[in-house]
């Protein structure tokens, strides 16, 4: 096969970084409350003149990562620039009000490690307020919120103090009490109403629902104001009416300006449909309406905190607290998407032109990262719109003949291949690993440089499919819906291509322009849900990305998009596996993970492994119903001992093929071979990679069966390590009560679908005091069990007394 000629890389527009852009202006027109920025507190103070709120006072503090942007203020406060990334916090005016709401506390069960939600601008934009959604949606109380027994307290204090505080004109407006009562509960109701009406409404005339709400409640706070009178500043001190009161206009607030976030996002969720502009100018668009609405979203989010949910009748308790999380989530949201819209820009070529490698992964025949490379492209990313430069009709393997370096294949591949080539060069389950060796293999074999790698597992088709419609491919007499997509695009590249052209991978280049036709023509609607789907595919890690650029790279990893593993200094478990000779058979094989971890009276943890496998294929299944053949690898923390393991099985040794003489061995592998040692009892390979200790070993099963390994080994550390620490030291010496800590990750290899089970016993001299929620804490036990579609974190803090 002839060699290919190298691609030249596109000459950039701009050479200039945009990841961190000049801030943006926030205009006038609506009354900023205040704003707060990732990782940041901003403490607001607020006096209420002529209905308007107006900043008189703000403390920040600041942690990194930071996305700088100015807030424009009232006259009283002028306009303040946040300071950047890593400079020291400062006071900017004096501080007058308590600190806000602490942080929510979030389940640390199941780890998201670290995601961005993208639904919320769906249900903002077409669905619901989100938020405010769940605070309309509230049932009408079955009496008055505001009872006669609630005006009691008047008499004896509360009256006479009235007459020293109020106004001339406010001891005549006492009488005015029971008014007061029933407009702000007419009115209020009248409210929601208005809005649970207006989001069960066409979602085309949403914009103009959304003004019509934002006059509504302008018009109630106003009518209650005129209402209430000289009473403003004494309802908030009457027991009970007053809190009420207080709790009733801060929920008020709260829905006016969520509701006046909605208006401000509206434009910037619509335009994204707008195919006359490149992607990323509607980013940037985006982007200017989530910083215009963030201060909206934190006065909400602040008011929300403020009242106090029990002085609201019982059936109103539920629904407000579940509201409160909501926006709490949305203004985290909002910070981060803050944060990362300018990377993403940056990412989709809005300087210059961005040239990545993609490739596609079959999970049906696992690998470390996903599956099986069969087929990429390389495509060229201009100001987000994309254009295919080169699928291979022959995939990967044409690459085959142009490498130029000889290098051999990590040794259970030698089962099938001695030299390590492209295709097989993803065999770190640590993806911008992989994505390294994947574009030096790319290079090596005259492909051009590129500025990253995006993996891409087959299992997301369908989903794309389910939100796009079927493809239509008459030159293979096939309608590809969600549901057989995946099957025969198998049988077309296995079984149906030209034995003569040979160019089994064709198809696949037919197939990829149309999906990104169907893609570049979506719906704002469509759009959204695309990103939702891709919201979900990171943290399952069915879309993984590498970037060169190292902020940009940074900037993905904190967003949990770059599938790499994560380094902790507790108990650690991730199960990799890498289907070898084994066919189309990983889809039909089940998995599930027990691990029971046993803390002994002296602080030593020992951990017990099983992994209990199933092979649900039909020997008729030409592809599924072969031989499950795969090399496990288990990731445990580093320096972890094996103290046994069974159920191992390898093929025979003399299946493998030994590489020709001259060929030399990677420089990544070489430092995992010089660590490597074999168990004698079960040939288990104990070797260290990625700052993890590492347990390899084979099985093999055929349709039917099913078999269970099983390891035992001891943690490199102590429950009681810390003991010599200065604090723990203390705590001796003066008889208090010292505290350990437990945790544990869980790490989920991409493609791999399994169940997991913990069961964490310790010993009666230590007593719990806090552990993660989903824990079901049992005599001296904890229990878990969970899909594994995601990382999992669990945690244990044990109190000792001495």
């Amino acid at each position: 096969m002839p060699k290919a000629s190298p691609l030249k890389k596109k000459t950039p527009r701009k050479t200039a970084k945009t990841i961190r852009r000049k801030p943006l202006p926030t205009p006038l027109e609506f009354p900023l409350l205040s704003a707060e920025d990732l990782g940041a507190s901003l403490r607001v103070s607020t006096a209420r003149e002529a209905g308007e709120p107006k900043i008189v006072a703000v403390h920040q503090t600041f942690s990194p990562p930071l996305s700088p942007y100015v807030i424009r203020m009232t006259e009283e406060a002028p306009v303040a620039e946040l300071p950047k990334a890593m400079e020291e916090p400062e006071e900017i005016f004096e501080i007058i009000s308590p600190p806000i709401a602490p942080p929510v506390e979030r389940t640390p069960f199941r780890l998201s490690l670290p995601a961005f939600d993208f639904t919320f601008l769906a249900r903002l934009g077409k669905q619901t307020l989100h938020g405010l959604g769940r605070l309309v949606s509230l049932p009408r109380p079955s009496r008055p919120a505001f009872s006669r027994l609630a005006i009691r307290p008047l008499l004896g204090f509360a009256v006479t103090a009235s007459i020293f505080i109020l106004p001339a004109s406010g001891f005549s407006a006492l009488t005015k009490l029971d008014q007061v009562k029933q407009s702000f509960l007419a009115q209020g109701l009248s409210l929601w109403d208005s809005v649970r009406a207006s989001l069960s409404a066409d979602p085309d005339s949403l914009p103009n629902t959304i003004g019509s709400l934002r006059r509504k409640f302008t018009e109630t706070q106003a009518s209650l104001r005129q209402t209430v009178g000289a009473l403003d500043t004494l309802l908030p001190l009457i027991p009970r009416l007053g809190t009420t009161y207080e709790a009733g206009t801060l929920l008020l607030g709260a829905a006016s300006h969520l509701t006046e976030a909605a208006e401000i996002l509206q434009s910037g969720i619509e335009n994204l449909a707008n195919q006359s502009q490149p992607l990323t100018n509607r980013l940037i668009r985006l982007e200017f309406s989530l910083r215009n609405a963030f201060p909206l979203i934190a006065a909400a989010d602040r008011e929300l905190h403020d009242f106090d949910p029990l002085s609201l009748p019982p059936a109103l308790v539920a629904p407000i607290a579940s509201a409160k999380e909501n926006v709490r989530h949305i203004r985290t949201d909002f910070d981060f998407t803050i944060e990362l819209l300018p990377a993403l820009q940056e990412f989709l070529g809005h300087d210059r032109v961005k040239r990545y490698l993609i490739v596609f992964q079959n999970s049906n025949e696992l690998r470390p990262t996903g599956g099986f490379i069969g087929s990429y492209a390389l495509v060229d990313l201009d100001r987000g719109n994309l254009r295919i430069v080169d699928i291979p009709g022959g995939g990967p393997y044409e690459l085959a003949c142009c490498l130029t370096e000889q290098v051999r294949a990590p040794a259970p591949l030698g089962l099938i291949e001695p030299r390590w080539q492209f295709h097989d060069a993803n065999w770190f389950p640590d993806f911008p690993a992989s994505a390294r060796k994947l574009m030096w293999f790319y290079e090596k074999s005259g492909g051009p440089s590129v500025d990253g790698v995006i993996a891409v597992n087959s299992s997301l088709l369908p989903k794309l499919l389910s939100i796009l419609g079927p493809i239509e491919a008459p030159e293979f007499d096939r309608l590809l819906t969600p549901e057989n997509v995946i099957e025969e695009t198998q049988k077309i590249v296995e079984q149906e291509y030209d034995r003569v052209e040979n160019q089994p991978k064709k198809f696949i280049a037919l197939l990829a322009p149309r999906l990104l036709e169907k893609i570049l023509a979506a719906s704002s609607d469509e759009l959204l849900a695309i990103a939702s789907l891709a919201n979900e595919s990171f943290p399952s890690k069915e879309i993984q990305i590498f970037v060169t650029d190292p902020e940009l790279q940074e900037t993905f990893s904190r967003a949990g998009w770059t599938g790499e593993m994560r380094q902790t200094n507790g108990d650690y478990l991730l199960l990799a596996s890498a289907n070898i000779a084994g066919g189309k058979t990983s889809g039909a094989v089940q998995t599930s993970l027990a691990l029971e971890t046993t803390i002994a009276e002296n602080g030593g943890i020992i951990n017990k492994l099983e992994i209990t496998r199933t092979h649900h294929g039909k020997k008729s299944d030409p592809r599924a119903g072969l031989r499950n053949i795969e090399y496990l690898r288990v990731f445990v923390p580093e320096g972890s001992t094996l103290l046994a393991a069974e159920g191992f099985e390898a093929p025979p040794e003399e299946l493998f093929e030994e590489p020709p003489t001259g060929y030399r061995t990677d420089d990544d592998l070489e430092n995992v071979a010089r660590s490597a040692v074999i168990d004698p009892a079960s040939g288990t390979v104990i070797s260290r990679e990625h700052g993890k200790t590492v347990f390899g070993n084979w099985l093999q099963l055929d349709p039917g069966v099913t078999q269970t390994i099983r390891l035992r080994y001891q943690l490199p550390f102590s429950l009681f390590t810390d003991d010599y620490s200065v604090k723990n030291r203390f705590n001796q010496f003066m008889g208090l009560p010292s505290f350990k800590r437990y945790t544990l990750l869980v790490e989920k290899q991409s493609g791999l679908s399994t169940t997991f089970q913990s069961k964490i016993s310790w010993p009666p001299s230590l007593k719990p005091a806090w552990h993660s929620p989903h824990l079901n804490l049992v005599s001296s036990q904890g229990l878990f069990e969970a899909p594994l579609d995601r990382s999992l974190f669990a945690a244990l803090l044990f109190e000792q007394t001495p």
